[in-house]
Parts: C-alpha cells; sequence; structure tokens
C-alpha cells in the first residue's frame, strides 16, 4: 500500500563562504635592500616576530602586487596572507600580521599610494623570514583575490 504524501514546497538558504573574495592586493614597499627593514614603515614595526636571520641581502618578487595572495572579509575580518610566488625561491608560505584601517572607514581599500590601508604580513623559507608591509590597491581582474 502506497501513503499519500502532501507537496510541500522547500527551499535552501544560500550560505556564504567564510571567506569573501577581496578585491585588492599588495606589492611590498618594504626596503628590501638592507637590514633594518622597519625603517621606511609608515606606522612602525607592527609585526609579529623579527626578521632574518640575516646571512646576505635579499630581494625578491614580492613588490609585484599579483605574486601576493590574501584572503579576508571587506571589513578586515578573517585576514590572512596565503602565498607569494618568488621566481627565485618558488612559492613561500608565511602569515598576515597586521592591518592599519588609514581612512577609517571599516574597509579593506586604497589605491596603492599613501593614504591607502596599510597590510604587514610575512613570508618564509622554512629557515628565514621576510617582514613585508605595503600600501591596498585594487585588484586586477586576472588575480586571484579578484571576486
Amino acid at each position: 500500500m502506497k501513503a499519500y504524501i502532501t507537496p510541500m514546497m522547500t527551499s535552501e538558504v544560500f550560505t556564504p563562504n567564510e571567506y569573501i573574495a577581496v578585491c585588492w592586493q599588495v606589492a611590498c614597499s618594504n626596503n628590501t635592500t638592507g637590514y633594518n627593514h622597519s625603517s621606511n614603515t609608515p606606522y612602525g614595526n607592527k609585526w609579529s616576530d623579527v626578521e632574518g636571520p640575516y646571512d646576505n641581502v635579499f630581494s625578491h618578487n614580492c613588490r609585484n602586487a599579483s605574486n601576493n595572495y590574501f584572503r579576508g572579509n571587506s571589513n578586515g575580518s578573517n585576514l590572512e596572507f596565503l602565498m607569494e610566488t618568488s621566481s627565485d625561491q618558488g612559492e613561500l608560505t608565511g602569515g598576515f600580521d597586521d592591518w592599519i584601517d588609514v581612512n577609517h572607514n571599516g574597509i579593506v581599500d586604497g589605491n596603492g599610494g599613501k593614504g591607502s590601508d596599510v597590510i604587514y604580513w610575512y613570508t618564509s623559507n622554512g629557515t628565514r623570514r621576510w617582514n613585508h608591509w605595503g600600501y591596498v590597491q585594487s585588484a586586477s581582474s586576472d588575480h586571484i583575490n579578484r571576486s
């Protein structure tokens, strides 16, 4: 015997992913030609740890914003650094240290120059740590951060 089932409508509620793709990127503005790397930061040392060890002066592709990969929410929550694609060291992992909301509007934004928000992050190859900072700028349409 078959039972009658009353017809009903159901719907699914959209639940967004924990992370919303951000539409910005950051090129490192740190002084990578010397050993006093916090000497040119606009807001001082905001890193969670010291850089080094210093075995030699080192410069890599962090100054190219499209090589640095971040994710997080537009309001600055859940920000994290994912990786840097470096031509001389491959993929460098690291972490997020701080975000300075320069214009106090509660969102991560900027045009890449002074007056833009500032991100502090680091990369590591397992034996050495590099501290970075940079001004937030709009992402190009082919960047992984583009939503």
